[in-house]
Order: structure tokens, then C-alpha cells, then sequence
């Protein structure tokens, strides 16, 4: 038997941290904006994760959905909304995580102990959701269990990546690898303002933005700062002190004039990003007599003159523009459920990037007895099965089939549900049937 069903699953979203308790600080200037975050104040821990994590968290799954054809200040602040999630729910590991950037080089490692408090997806190559990061989340005490040997593959994101799922909670024109480079015409990004680059340009890694901003000149760069608005991102693909970094704009730049110009030195922007630094695991950071470790800023203010000297770029996706009307987000069945056999021959289908498939089996009564889930990352985005998703993904190698599981019983009946997670964050159920083991 099949059937159609839609629900959402609701948002209590409750944090304390705001923008004047945050490393660094929303009046932060060039200098101090393009300083290593070494030079975080180094706290101590004032309580245990239990105790901070209790003072606000995520208690469900996100809902980023607005109805169609919303109206474009309402999908920038969603933009918004759906990044500061991504770099501000508080977690504490089960046990000792530690991922190596660069592999071999010791250095580069990041850390994230048991028993501390952290806010915000660990800064990994995972390229992950928050939707993806909740599937080992438990929204009771905050605590995320997961293989200490794959984290770097399982959770997580980098700055890039950060900014175009939080993008892609509302755009639908959003496609590609969600990578700072790969910011560009192909993957549905278009410039703020009137600066120009040939469109038949991949990644910036091929074309730097370093060569976009010389080429376009001082003029046409501040300008173009000057017309970013609330969810807009910036990006640099490197050739400066500061490397390669993506920021997203949480307010409309601040521009001010000296004698009919912009001054670049007293225009800015407020930005939230992701990033990987401070001490080994995040920015320590007092709040409320409790130490919050940051993986990013949620505010930080920086100059057009610093954007500028750090060839940056502002970009955005039609959505926010409204180029392109709000689509709210489908999640469609494509195929036969009146089989196991048949349903893993079949597609889920999305107009937003899909984060998570899900597969539940419960007994009589209700209870869930087996279960699986998939979840997508940016190298899903980048193959398109992230939107054309195939249910053959799901295994069927022994000891990997969700009703070969040992806790069902030969002979009993069992009831098997589809359900997939959009980056909007609204779960769809989407085909169930019944079956024998």
C-alpha cells in the first residue's frame, strides 16, 4: 500500500549567544578583522557542556520553508537564519574527535574533546547540512555520537559550503559543488553589482578573484559592496594574507560618502562566517559563566578597503534578488513502492538540494525495529544526486539491508516508511507499504 503524505517538522530555535557576546566583536576593524583567530582571549572552562547546552539548543529539525513567491526580505532573513544555524547549535562530542585537515600534517589538526561545549558544525571537508549534522544529534542533551575514524567524512563543512546550504535552503536555481571556488555562472551564483567576469568561467580557482577585482578597478569593486544587501555572499579564492575564505552578509552594507565618494575605510559590512582556528577546537568564548567554543563568527564587521585588499567579490543567488520567484520546497516519489524490490528501483526527486533519505521499519503497534538513512554532501549537489536522488543507493549487501536487520523476525509483519529532508528543512513522507520478512 502507498501512500502520499507531507508534514513538517517544526523549529524551536533558543539561543543565548547574541551578536555582542561573540569573538570578535560587531565593531571590529580591518586590522582586527584580518588578525588569525590565535588572538581569541583564551577563557576557561566556567561549566560543563550539560549545563551549557541547557541554556539554549535546537530541540527538532529546522523549518526554513516560506510560501511560494515569497517576498524577497523574507528569503533573505531565512537565508540568513538557516547559515546562523548552521554556525551557532551548540553540540559536545561523545568521545574525543579529531580530524586532520591536510592529512599527514600534524599541524593542520583540529580537535573536539568530550565533555566541551561547541557552537556550530565542525570545521570539516565533510561538506554536510545542519539537516545532515542533526541525524547524530540527540535534541535532548546536545550530544553527537559518531565514528570518531570518519568524521572527517560524516560532519561538518567549511566556509564555502556553509554559506551555499544556507543558500540553499531557499534557491532552487542553486546547483553544483558548494565550494567557495565554485561560486560562479555554472552553478547558478550571479555577481552583486556591476562588476564582470567571462561567464564561461568554471571555478575561481581557474580565474581568481585576485584578477577579477584588479580588472574591474577600485570604482566598480566599491560600488558593488555598496549595493550588497542582507544574504549576499563574498568570496576570495586566495592570493592574499588571508587564503581562500567565503563570509555571507547578515545586513545591508553601510556606506558612507566623503566629498561624493565612497570611503572605503569607514563603509563596511556585517558578516557571519565559517572557519576553522582559534585554539585547536573553535573560539573560546565566555557566555553566561559558561565557555561556548565557535567554529565561526555569527557578527563581525569588516571595511570595503579590507574586502578590497583581500579581493573579494560579492556575489548572490535570483532568489534574493528576485530575479527568480521563492519556490517552496517539493519532494517528490518517483517509481513503485508496492515492493522492497520495486521501491529501490525508484527516485526521490527535489527541487531543493536533498540532505537526508530515510528508510523506518516498525512492528505492530508501532515501534521502530530497523531503519536507515543516507545523507547527502556537496559531491551530491556536484552529480545531481542530490536532487535526482536513486533509492538503489540504499545497500542491499548482507548486513546492510535495513529489513535483513537481526532485531526482525522471520515470518512477522513489518510496515516500512520513505521519508526524505530538503535543505529547507521540511520532511516529507513519501511512499510506506507493508511487508513479511
Amino acid at each position: 500500500m502507498k501512500r502520499i503524505i507531507a508534514f513538517l517538522l517544526l523549529l524551536t530555535l533558543t539561543l543565548t549567544a547574541c551578536a555582542s557576546k561573540v569573538v570578535p566583536p560587531a565593531t571590529e576593524t580591518a586590522e582586527s578583522a584580518a588578525a588569525t583567530v590565535e588572538s581569541a582571549t583564551e577563557t576557561n572552562d566556567a561549566a560543563t557542556a550539560e549545563e551549557g547546552f541547557a541554556e539554549g539548543h535546537l530541540t527538532g529539525i529546522p523549518d526554513y520553508t516560506l510560501p511560494d513567491g515569497a517576498d524577497t526580505a523574507l528569503v533573505r532573513e531565512t537565508a540568513v537564519r538557516a547559515m546562523r544555524d548552521m554556525i551557532s547549535t551548540r553540540w559536545t562530542p561523545s568521545q574525543d574527535l579529531k580530524y586532520n585537515k591536510d592529512g599527514a600534517v600534524s599541524e593542520k589538526d583540529f580537535h573536539f574533546y568530550k565533555g566541551r561545549l561547541y557552537a556550530g558544525l565542525p570545521y570539516t571537508e565533510a561538506g554536510g547540512s545542519l539537516i545532515q549534522f542533526l541525524q547524530y544529534y540527540d535534541f535532548e542533551t546536545g550530544v553527537v555520537t559518531v565514528d570518531p575514524a570518519h568524521v572527517n567524512n560524516l560532519i561538518g563543512n567549511v566556509c564555502g559550503g556553509a554559506v551555499m546550504w544556507g543558500w540553499a535552503a531557499v534557491s532552487h536555481t542553486l546547483h553544483g559543488y558548494f565550494q567557495s571556488g565554485y561560486m560562479t555562472y555554472a552553478q547558478g551564483v550571479i555577481p552583486v553589482g556591476s562588476w564582470t567576469y567571462p561567464e564561461n568561467v568554471e571555478t575561481f580557482h581557474d580565474y581568481h578573484t585576485k584578477r577579477i577585482v584588479e580588472e574591474n578597478g577600485e570604482d566598480v569593486m566599491m560600488a558593488s559592496y555598496a549595493q550588497m544587501k542582507m544574504a549576499d555572499g563574498l568570496t576570495s579564492s586566495g592570493d592574499s594574507s588571508l587564503g581562500r575564505h567565503t563570509m555571507m552578509a547578515v545586513a545591508d552594507a553601510k556606506v558612507v560618502y566623503n566629498n561624493g565618494r565612497i570611503d572605503p575605510d569607514a563603509s563596511t559590512v556585517l558578516i557571519q562566517d565559517q572557519r576553522g582556528g582559534g585554539e585547536d577546537d573553535g573560539i573560546p568564548t565566555e557566555e553566561g559563566g559558561v565557555t561556548v567554543r565557535y567554529s565561526g563568527r555569527t557578527e563581525a564587521s569588516v571595511t570595503f578597503r579590507w574586502l578590497f585588499d583581500n579581493h573579494f567579490v560579492p556575489l548572490t543567488v535570483k532568489e534574493l534578488t528576485g530575479e527568480e520567484p521563492y519556490q517552496a520546497p517539493r519532494i517528490e516519489f518517483a517509481g513503485d513502492a508496492s515492493s522492497i524490490a520495486s521501491l529501490l528501483q525508484s527516485t526521490v526527486r527535489s527541487n531543493l538540494a536533498l540532505c537526508t533519505v530515510r528508510m523506518r521499519v516498525t512492528e505492530e503497534g508501532g515501534k521502530e525495529v530497523g531503519g536507515k538513512f543516507v545523507n547527502l554532501t556537496i559531491r551530491d549537489t556536484e552529480s545531481g544526486d542530490a536532487y535526482d536522488f536513486p533509492l538503489n543507493r540504499f545497500s542491499l549487501r548482507k548486513g546492510d539491508t535495513l529489513w535483513c536487520d537481526t532485531s526482525l523476525k522471520a515470518g512477522k509483519n513489518y510496515h516500512l516508511t520513505l521519508s526524505a529532508v530538503s535543505a529547507a528543512g521540511s520532511e516529507t513522507a513519501l511512499a510506506d507499504l507493508d511487508f513479511t520478512k
